[in-house]
């Protein structure tokens, strides 16, 4: 059962733990007019908010946009002063409508310049597939001019022994030699990923160790599960929440209907408890089960 805590006590204690434990955040920019005319499904927000909640930074806001310079520079700005991190996705091929760097680059006030090495590795690329290059690949290539650029671990082996091919040994799977060229370009608190899906989520497993961690901020999750109605449990969902509000280690809580039978219409409630307290987390799943049935463990597997 829950238990009470005096509030200036809860809010003095929890206002020290925020100057302490600041929460680093981040927010994603997907860029492109093939997301918001609905040709495309977006597939990389989903990816990037798990590996990011993993390492301690939530991702707080997404927003997307068309294809054009001054809406992108827009939302970067807005963007930048809500949090610490931004992710761009989009907008960075070989078609006119390719604009990401270029407006990336006006907004932090920079020029844009050609990376010799990227156009190299690129080029490597385009030749074992039989492709020539051209001015509108080579746009690939020209980054804003004060940025980072990282790369996998195969492009740097392919550069050291660019004059010595035979020295490169790599294991990698075709499909990752393909896309090895392509560097990770990062600019003050902005790291810009290409939109390909499979090109998005390799990446983000490359360049894991770039991203932003916040170690004393690591969410732990518990899920419960139970067959019945949302609305039943959503008064003690609020009450159990809210009691936490102001406590040392705040709990959130969200729930969601899963359908887990289309012919009889049977759904099951998951209800995701989240804090940095495994004790805080114990507290309001004992709350919680004394009131419903739920249970550790999914009744069924959600249709798909």
């Amino acid at each position: 059962m829950l238990s009470s805590v005096a509030p200036a006590f809860r809010c003095r204690r929890f206002h020290c733990l925020a100057q302490r434990l600041k929460a680093t955040t981040a927010g994603c920019l997907v860029i492109g007019d093939e997301i918001l005319n609905g040709s495309v499904q977006e597939a990389n927000v989903q990816p990037l908010a798990a590996k990011l909640y993993k390492r301690g930074v939530p991702l707080t806001t997404v927003q997307v946009v068309r294809d054009d310079k001054c809406t992108i520079m827009d939302s970067l700005r807005d963007m930048s002063a809500k949090v610490d991190h931004i992710f761009t996705t989009g907008g960075i091929g070989s078609t006119h409508d390719d604009i990401t760097y270029e407006a990336i680059a006006e907004t932090y006030n920079t020029t844009l310049k050609l990376d010799v090495d990227t156009e190299f590795l690129l080029d490597k690329e385009l030749k074992r597939r039989e492709k020539d290059m051209t001015d509108e690949r080579r746009k690939m290539c020209i980054f804003p001019a004060s940025a980072s650029v990282f790369r996998s671990p195969l492009a740097l082996e392919q550069l050291k022994y660019r004059n010595e091919p035979k020295k490169i040994h790599s294991s990698l799977s075709l499909g990752k030699q393909i896309t090895s060229w392509v560097p990770l370009v990062a600019i003050d608190k902005c790291f810009i990923f290409p939109g390909v899906p499979h090109i998005f989520r390799s990446m983000l497993e490359d360049f894991e160790d770039r991203l932003p961690l916040n170690e004393n901020f690591k969410m732990i999750r518990k899920d419960l599960y139970a067959e019945l109605p949302e609305g039943d449990v959503a008064k003690l969902l609020g009450e159990t929440e809210n009691f936490f509000r102001n406590h040392e280690f705040p709990l959130q809580i969200g729930s969601y209907p899963e359908l887990i039978d289309k012919d009889k219409e049977r759904y099951q409630l998951r209800v995701s408890l989240q804090s940095l307290s495994p004790e805080v987390l114990q507290q309001a799943q004992d709350t919680l089960s004394c009131a419903f049935p739920f249970q550790d463990t999914p009744i069924a597997d959600p249709v798909k």
